[in-house]
C-alpha cells in the first residue's frame, strides 16, 4: 500500500482548509507523473540544489529533474540503498554532495557515487530526518527515538540532545541554527549547534495554539504564521516583529521567492505579497479553488515557479515568471476586444463576457446578459470610440451604441443608447469588420462596399465607397488605420488595397499585386510597429512586412510555429508578437534569430491584444490567456550548463578525474544539460572546440555531442545553453581531455628508433662494405683459379695429346721411314699394317679427347642416354662398381643447362675414381615438376668438411668447379661426408 510521508501530511493538514470551488478561471499548471518520466506518483519531498536541479523524493527512490528529463534512482537501478525518501540537504562544505534521508538511514551522492549509512535494523524501520550539517561537516539526523551524528564514515548515537526529538517539523538555517515546531503544543523552538551540542535559543511564542508552518526568507529571518491573522518575523540578531495581514484572513504558510516576495496561503486562496514601508502589500491574488486542496506548495524555485506536491498524483508547476492566467469559456464566442481601461470583452450569444482586474490585483469575470433593448442576439463585432462608447454589430444586420460606466476595480455598467439604423444608416450596410478611426469615424465593410459614419453626438453617414470609387471587388475581412492615417483593406481573395488619407472621401486608392511581392489573398491582420514597418498576417501564406516600398515574406524557416496568422501586436518594449495557428511567437531586434516560439503560453489559434498596462491578452475559442511579457523577460536569467557524462568508445568515464585517453580511444560522446525548470525542454545548445573553431556552432536541441576519429592532442570543448529568449549561459561548461600519441609517435620512441635505425644503417653499411670486399676477393680468387684451372686444363690436354697422340704420331713416322727404307715388299706391308694399327688407335684417342672436351652426342642421343653411356663406359674401365637409376630428363632443360648437368656428373665420376678409394658408387636422377634432383654417393674414405679440406679439394677442379657450374644454372648443392663413411652429394636444378 502506498503511503504519504510525514512532512507532506503535516503540510497537508495546514493547507487543506476550505472548500474547493469550481471556477471558470484556471491557472497554467503543468503536472508531472510517471507517464512523464517521474519515478513515482507518491512524492514526499522536493529540493532545488545550487546548480538548479530539482531533487524529488518518493516512496520508490528519487528523481533529478533538469527541466527536460527526469533521471531516476532507486534500489534496483542504482547503488542507492533505500526506498522511501524523506528529505534532501546539499552539503555546504563538500560541493556537489547531496544528503538524502530515507526510511532506515541516510545516504549521500557525490559525482554519481553513493555512500549509504543504515542507522538501524528493525522490522519496521522509521523515517530518518535530517537536522543539520554543522560547521565541522557532521551531519545530524534523528528518527524520533535517537539523534545520530555522521562524521566521515563514522556513525554515533547521541543521547545528550533529546530536546531535538520533541520537534515534529524542523529546518536548518546555515550550519548553526535549527528551528521547528514541537509535536505536542506546536510551539516554535530554535537551537544553536556548537561542538556537537544543541543549545536552545530564546524565541517568541506568537501563540499557544496551533501556528502555521515557519519559513526562512532570503536574509535568514524566520517568519511564523500566527492564527490571529499576522506574521511574526524573528531573527537571532534583532527583536521579533509582528505584521498584521488585516482583512486578508488567516495565513497558514509562506514561501519566499528569489525577489524577496512571498506567497502566502490564506483561508480564501493564495496571495503574492511584498513588504513595503513595513507593511504587507498584495501583488497578486489566486482565489481559493484554483489551487486544489490536494496541492501542497513545497518549493519556489530560482526562476520563481511554484512547485506543488499532488498527494498521490505526482507534482505540479505553476510558472508565474510571465504571469499567465487563463479563463475558460464555455460558450460559443464571436468577436473580442480590449477597451482603453484594459477590460476584456468577448461577444457571446445573447450577451457579453467582461474580464478585468480587481482592486486586490485579482482577476474577475462577469457575464452581461442581453436585454430587450439590445438590437440583436449574435454579436459580430465590438469596437470602442474615444468617448469610451461601445458599438456592437450583430448578425441580424444591425448595430447598437452603448455607454459604459464603471468604478475603479468594478465591472462595467452597460447602458443601451440607440441603434445606428435610427441615424439613417441602412441595415444592409453592417458587415464583416468594423473600425473606429482616430477621428471617431466608424468604418464598416460588407462585400465590396465600405461605409464611413460620423460617431459624434449624433451618428451620420459620411461616405459610401464602392467599386465606382476604385474599390476592388471582393470580400473585405479587415480594415486598419496606420500612423499616417492611411487605411488598409485586407481581402479574402483579392489581396491588399490602401486608401491614402488625402483620398479618403474621394476614393481612388492603390492595390498591390503578386508582381511586387505582396500577398495575393487571405489577409487577416495588419499592424504598424514603432519603426513604421507594416506587418501583414495571412491565412495560409505566413507573415509579410512592408517597408520602404518593398514586401518581405516570413515563414516556418524564419521561426514561425505556423503560417496561419490571426493577429499581430507590439509590446511596450518593442517586441513584435504574432499569433499563429500553432501558437504564439515574438520577434526582438536584439536577437539574431527572427522569431521565437513561446510554447508555454497557448497552442490554439486566437486574437491577440495589448492592454494599457502592457499585458498581452489572447482570446481563443475556448479560453482567455493573460500574459505579462515584461516579467517573462525580466525574470529570465542565463541558463546554467553542466556536463553529465562522457563516454569513450562506448564506456563511461569518470569526469571528476583528469581525462587522458589512448590513441585508439578516439570516439567521444559528451552528454550535457542546460538546467532551467522553466525552459528546459526548449533549451538549445552550442559548442566550440578551442584552437579548431573560433565561432560557436549552430544552435541545436541535441543534448549529446559526438566526436569521432579524434587525432592525438589536447582538446578543450566549450558548451553553452541558450534559452528561448536568446539568453546564453554566462559560464559555458568546459571539458578538457588529452588523447595520447601512440607509442611509436612519442619522442622517446622516435629518438630510440632514430638511434636504432642509424646504428642499423651504419652496421648495414659495414656489412655491405665487407660483403662487397669479400665478393671482390672471391671474384678475384675465382678469376685467378679459373685462369689456373684453364692453364691446368690446357696442360692436361697438351699432356694427353703429347702422351697419346704425339707418341702415336711418332710411331707412325718411324714406321713410315722404316717402310721407305725396306727393300722387301713383305717388310713394307708389315710396316704399313703397323702404321694402320697405330693410326686407328690415334683416331680413337682423338675421339675420346674430343668427347671429353665437348660431348657432341648429347644432341644425337639426348642427355639421359649420354649420362647412361658415360657411367657404363667408366664402370667398364675401373674396379669401382657403378650403379645408376636415371629418370628421363630429355628436352626438359636448355642446351646450356644440359651440358652443365653432364659436366657435373662427369666431374663427380672422375672425383670418385681419383679420390674416393670406393668399392661401390651410385648415381640417381629424379625428375619433379619444378626441379631435377641428382644424388651421387660412394662408400669411399670420405673427408671432414672444413675450410682446410675444402681448400685442399678446391685446389683441383673438384668442388669449386661444381659450385661454379651450379651457380651459373641457379642450382644448389649439399655435401655430406665424414672420414671412413663415404660421401653423398645432392644437387637440385630448377626447371624454368
Amino acid at each position: 500500500m502506498k503511503q504519504i510521508s510525514l512532512p507532506v501530511l503535516v503540510l497537508f493538514m495546514y493547507f487543506a482548509a476550505g472548500d474547493n470551488c469550481v471556477w471558470a478561471q484556471q491557472l497554467p499548471i503543468e503536472k508531472y507523473t510517471v507517464e512523464d518520466g517521474l519515478i513515482s506518483n507518491f512524492i514526499s519531498a522536493m529540493y532545488q540544489d545550487s546548480r538548479g536541479y530539482l531533487w524529488i523524493g518518493s516512496d520508490d527512490g528519487f528523481s533529478i529533474y533538469d527541466g527536460a528529463v527526469f533521471e531516476n534512482y532507486n534500489k534496483e537501478t542504482s547503488e542507492f540503498a533505500f526506498r522511501n525518501v524523506f528529505e534532501f540537504l546539499e552539503s555546504r562544505l563538500n560541493k556537489g554532495r547531496m544528503w538524502i534521508s530515507a526510511e532506515g538511514g541516510v545516504s549521500y551522492v557525490e559525482n554519481g557515487k553513493f555512500t549509504n549509512f543504515r542507522l538501524h535494523n528493525r522490522t519496521a524501520e522509521k523515517y530518518v530526518r535530517i537536522v543539520i550539517e554543522d560547521e565541522d561537516g557532521t551531519l545530524w539526523c534523528q528518527d524520533g527515538d535517537y539523534v545520530y551524528g555522521i562524521t566521515g564514515a563514522e556513525i554515533r548515537k547521541d543521547t545528550t540532545n533529546k530536546e531535538l526529538l520533541t520537534l515534529f517539523y524542523h529546518k536548518s538555517i546555515g550550519d548553526s541554527l535549527v528551528y521547528g515546531l514541537t509535536s505536542d503544543t506546536h510551539t516554535f523552538r530554535m537551537f544553536r549547534v556548537q561542538d556537537g551540542r544543541f543549545a536552545p535559543v530564546p524565541t517568541p511564542n506568537p501563540s499557544r495554539t496551533s501556528i502555521g508552518i515557519p519559513s526562512v526568507d532570503n536574509e535568514n529571518n524566520v517568519w511564523i504564521p500566527n492564527p490571529d491573522s499576522s506574521l511574526v518575523r524573528f531573527s537571532t540578531h534583532a527583536s521579533a516583529r509582528r505584521y498584521s495581514v488585516g482583512s486578508l484572513g488567516k495565513i497558514n504558510s509562506v514561501n519566499w521567492d528569489s525577489e524577496g516576495n512571498f506567497w502566502g496561503r490564506f483561508s480564501d486562496g493564495f496571495r503574492k505579497c511584498t513588504l513595503r514601508n513595513d507593511s504587507i502589500h498584495v501583488l497578486q491574488t489566486i482565489p481559493r479553488g484554483l489551487i486544489g486542496r490536494e496541492m501542497v506548495l513545497t518549493l519556489i524555485d530560482s526562476e520563481n515557479s511554484l512547485w506543488f506536491i499532488l498527494l498521490g498524483h505526482g507534482i505540479a508547476k505553476l510558472d508565474h515568471s510571465g504571469f499567465r492566467i487563463e479563463f475558460l469559456l464555455h460558450e460559443t464566442t464571436f468577436q473580442s476586444t480590449v477597451d482603453q481601461q484594459g477590460h476584456i470583452w468577448i461577444g457571446l450569444v445573447n450577451g457579453l463576457t467582461e474580464i478585468w482586474r480587481g482592486n486586490q490585483q485579482q482577476w474577475l469575470q462577469k457575464r452581461h446578459n442581453k436585454t430587450s433593448q439590445w438590437p440583436g442576439s449574435h454579436v459580430r463585432t465590438i469596437v470602442f470610440d474615444s468617448l469610451q462608447r461601445m458599438i456592437l454589430t450583430y448578425e441580424e444586420l444591425n448595430a447598437g451604441l452603448f455607454t459604459i460606466k464603471r468604478s475603479p476595480g468594478d465591472s462595467s455598467n452597460i447602458q443601451f443608447t440607440s441603434t445606428l439604423r435610427k441615424a439613417g444608416i441602412q441595415e444592409e450596410m453592417f458587415g464583416v469588420c468594423d473600425l473606429v478611426d482616430s477621428k471617431r469615424r466608424l468604418w464598416s465593410s460588407k462585400l465590396d462596399t465600405v461605409l464611413i459614419c460620423s460617431m459624434e453626438q449624433q451618428p451620420a453617414v459620411l461616405r459610401t465607397i464602392t467599386q465606382k470609387d476604385g474599390l476592388p471587388p471582393g470580400l473585405i475581412v479587415t480594415i486598419y488605420e496606420d500612423r499616417e492615417s492611411n487605411f488598409w483593406f485586407g481581402y479574402l481573395y483579392e489581396g491588399i488595397y490602401v486608401l491614402p488619407r488625402e483620398n479618403i472621401l474621394q476614393g481612388n486608392g492603390k492595390g498591390f499585386t503578386e508582381a511586387v511581392g505582396a500577398p495575393v489573398g487571405g489577409i487577416r491582420a495588419f499592424y504598424q510597429d514603432r519603426k513604421g514597418t507594416l506587418w501583414i498576417g495571412t491565412r495560409y501564406d505566413g507573415l509579410y512586412s512592408y517597408a520602404n516600398g518593398a514586401f518581405h515574406r516570413y515563414s516556418l524557416s524564419d521561426g514561425l510555429p505556423g503560417i496561419q496568422i490571426s493577429s499581430i501586436v507590439e509590446d511596450y518594449e518593442g517586441r513584435l508578437w504574432v499569433q499563429t495557428s500553432k501558437g504564439i511567437c515574438f520577434k526582438s531586434d536584439e536577437s539574431p534569430v527572427l522569431f521565437h516560439h513561446v510554447p508555454e503560453i497557448v497552442h490554439d489559434e486566437g486574437i491577440l491584444f495589448l492592454r494599457n498596462d502592457s499585458l498581452l491578452v489572447l482570446v481563443t475559442s475556448s479560453k482567455v490567456v493573460i500574459f505579462d511579457p515584461h516579467k517573462r523577460f525580466t525574470n529570465t536569467k542565463p541558463p546554467s550548463i553542466y556536463i553529465r557524462n562522457v563516454l569513450v568508445n562506448g564506456a563511461l568515464r569518470d569526469i571528476s578525474e583528469e581525462l587522458e585517453f589512448s590513441h585508439d580511444e578516439n570516439n567521444c560522446q559528451i552528454e550535457f544539460a542546460g538546467v532551467s525548470l522553466r525552459d528546459g525542454k526548449a533549451m538549445r545548445y552550442q559548442y566550440k572546440i578551442a584552437n579548431l573553431q573560433t565561432n560557436w556552432s549552430q544552435p541545436t536541441l541535441q543534448r549529446t555531442l559526438w566526436l569521432a576519429s579524434l587525432q592525438p592532442g589536447d582538446y578543450t570543448i566549450h558548451i553553452r545553453a541558450i534559452n528561448p529568449y536568446e539568453i546564453a549561459s554566462l559560464t559555458p561548461a568546459v571539458l578538457r581531455f588529452k588523447i595520447l600519441l601512440p607509442f611509436w609517435r612519442r619522442w622517446w620512441f622516435l629518438v630510440s628508433s632514430g638511434l636504432i635505425v642509424s646504428g642499423s644503417v651504419f652496421l648495414l653499411f659495414l656489412w655491405r662494405t665487407n660483403r662487397l670486399k669479400r665478393e671482390q676477393q672471391i671474384q678475384r680468387e675465382s678469376a685467378r683459379r679459373l685462369i689456373e684451372l684453364q692453364e691446368r686444363e690446357r696442360k692436361r690436354i697438351a699432356g694427353e695429346i703429347h702422351d697419346s697422340l704425339g707418341q702415336d704420331f711418332l710411331v707412325i713416322l718411324n714406321r713410315a721411314n722404316m717402310a721407305l727404307k725396306a727393300n722387301e715388299r713383305q717388310k713394307q706391308v708389315q710396316q704399313l699394317q703397323e702404321i694402320s694399327s697405330v693410326a686407328e688407335h690415334s683416331i680413337e684417342e682423338a675421339r675420346v679427347l674430343a668427347y671429353n672436351l665437348s660431348p657432341y652426342h648429347l644432341e644425337q642421343v639426348g642427355l639421359t642416354a649420354a649420362l647412361r653411356s658415360l657411367i657404363e663406359n667408366v664402370a667398364s674401365t675401373t674396379k669401382i662398381s657403378f650403379s645408376h637409376q636415371l629418370d628421363t630428363i630429355d628436352n626438359v632443360l636448355s642446351k646450356e643447362v644440359e651440358v652443365n648437368v653432364f659436366r657435373i656428373i662427369q666431374e663427380c665420376v672422375n672425383n670418385i675414381i681419383k679420390h674416393s678409394e670406393a668399392a661401390m658408387a651410385s648415381i640417381e636422377i629424379q625428375r619433379y615438376d619444378d626441379s631435377i634432383e641428382i644424388y651421387v654417393r660412394d662408400d669411399g674414405k670420405g673427408f671432414v668438411i672444413n675450410s682446410d679440406t675444402t681448400g685442399d679439394i678446391q685446389k683441383g677442379f673438384g668442388l669449386f668447379g661444381l659450385r661454379e657450374r651450379l651457380g651459373s644454372i641457379h642450382g644448389e648443392m649439399e655435401i655430406r661426408s665424414s672420414e671412413g663413411k663415404g660421401t653423398a652429394l645432392n644437387f637440385s636444378i630448377p626447371i624454368h
